[in-house]
């Protein structure tokens, strides 16, 4: 499980939601996108500025990605381009590429990965995440060049999708998936609108991992933050001194001053061991009995590797069919 690291806390405004995606895709156009140059020799390349403010030169056409953050994979399966290496298991999960397919397996800690892996992909560029993997830019130079990304809405989310799509010179199929994706964004909103309506105002909700003693809530300055922003009511700023945070840690007896209608418990598993569920572990404690979530039986435990790495636009399209119905039960 890896998370590392504002926006807003009140949604998005209909009218931003539904001309957002003009404004990433103007984005690609943008002196920080990708732009073809020509080398000595008369082959094309590309040059990109990445997240970390370093600038990289990279083949004409990217081709051969290794993944060591799980939105590279997601952002590949959107283009239909199969990574050749990967790190995390998501990437390998049937909604994905599935387990059969023909990749390397990424081994080692988050942001600690074996380099001998990755050269064995013979890649033309590695992907990581800005915060995470930006120690390993020395030691993959003689490999391939690495692109960090820094994922902190939904918004991102498309703009990593639409740069995957002009680095491999699949932009048609990034546009698509990026107008797919918005499209259905903004149906959910609706739907979510009409069903808050009815049930007399809009949900709350939290999405938290961690354990008892150490509790944390993905904040609005997070894809899967920012897309419950979109649902309900979302009272977790990223804003912090200095900059933002993907974090907002928390005690329970904070978690009972906001008392959300909803919980979304991810429970991080470590190796080959099943990890009790957050819920049960917090189910003992009588602050957390007495949030009114628990006492109305809206505690879910959902898909920690999906909610708390996916990050790209097919995980965060799961995320919302999934929170929709819980924040809104139908029936």
């Amino acid at each position: 499980m890896n998370r590392t690291a504002a926006r807003p806390t009140s949604r998005t405004p209909r009218t931003v939601v539904a001309t957002a995606l003009a404004g990433l895709l103007l984005a690609g156009c943008s002196t920080d996108a990708a732009e073809d140059t020509a080398t000595a020799e008369g082959g094309a390349v590309q040059t990109h500025t990445d997240a970390s403010g370093t600038e990289l030169e990279l083949p004409g056409e990217v081709t051969r990605i290794a993944c060591l953050t799980a939105i590279c994979g997601d952002a590949l399966a959107e283009l239909d381009l199969q990574p050749v290496a990967y790190r995390d298991r998501l990437v390998v999960d049937d909604r994905f590429w599935g387990p059969d397919t023909d990749m390397v397996e990424i081994t080692g800690a988050f942001g600690e990965e074996d380099l001998e892996d990755v050269a064995s992909a013979e890649p033309d560029l590695v992907v990581g995440l800005l915060g995470a993997h930006d120690g390993l830019r020395a030691g993959l130079e003689p490999i391939a060049p690495l692109l960090l990304v820094d994922p902190q809405s939904w918004q991102d989310s498309v703009e990593v999708l639409e740069l995957m799509g002009e680095l491999t010179g699949r932009q048609d199929r990034a546009s698509a998936a990026a107008e797919a994706f918005t499209a259905t964004l903004e149906e959910a909103r609706e739907e979510a609108d009409r069903r808050a309506d009815a049930a007399g105002g809009p949900a709350s909700s939290m999405a938290v991992y961690g354990s008892p003693d150490g509790l944390s809530v993905d904040s609005d300055a997070t894809p899967v933050g920012s897309v419950l922003a979109e649902l309900g009511e979302y009272p977790w700023s990223g804003d912090v001194a200095g900059g933002h945070s993907p974090a907002v840690p928390v005690s329970v007896e904070e978690v009972l001053a906001v008392d959300p209608d909803v919980v979304f418990a991810q429970t991080l598993s470590f190796g080959a061991v099943e990890a009790t569920p957050l819920s049960q572990e917090l189910a003992a404690d009588p602050v957390w009995a007495s949030l009114g979530a628990v006492r109305d039986g809206r505690v879910t435990e959902v898909d920690a590797t999906l909610w708390g790495t996916g990050r790209g636009t097919r995980t965060l399209t799961l995320v919302l069919e999934e929170a929709l119905d819980l924040l809104y039960p139908v029936g």
